[in-house]
């Protein structure tokens, strides 16, 4: 579980998990979470340790993420981080499927040289295949494509 190390309620640090020493103690990592909200017990008064939760939005590859926005939440004695997902323009989609599109025609193009080891037949299908991947940029949309299955 991550934590957010807070010093009068202001974000010191995000912890991933809470550290085996810290300031004058030894393994804060075996206390409580009522005992981590308030360190004043421990003569490190103003500082607290909060439950520490990111909220990341479903996304794909056509999002940019934002930067995390941490909010404290002094009642409930937690701290969430929230990333905003930003779409990317059209242009910078096609230019990721293009990009795709690319690699998998690199990672195929071993199927269409001379000394393949396939026979004429499935050479034939991975050809169709790769003509299928080249097509895929004919689609209107960058955000719907459908992509060809490979060559079993």
């Amino acid at each position: 579980m991550k934590y957010a190390e807070l010093y009068n309620l202001e974000i010191v640090k995000i912890h991933t998990e809470l550290p085996t020493a810290w300031k004058n103690l030894s393994y804060p990592n075996a206390l409580s979470d009522s005992e981590l909200s308030d360190m004043a017990w421990s003569g490190n008064a103003g500082y607290a340790f909060y439950p520490y939760a990111e909220i990341i939005p479903d996304s794909n590859q056509f999002y940019t993420l934002s930067d995390v926005v941490n909010v404290v939440d002094a009642v409930n004695k937690t701290v969430t981080g929230t990333r905003t997902a930003n779409p990317i323009s059209d242009l910078n989609a096609w230019e990721i499927v293009r990009s795709m599109r690319n690699n998998e025609l690199t990672a195929t193009d071993w199927t269409q040289l001379p000394d393949s080891p396939l026979s004429p037949a499935k050479k034939a299908e991975w050809a169709v295949y790769r003509q299928e991947l080249r097509d895929v940029t004919d689609q209107e949309n960058p955000r719907e494509i459908v992509w060809p299955t490979p060559v079993a």
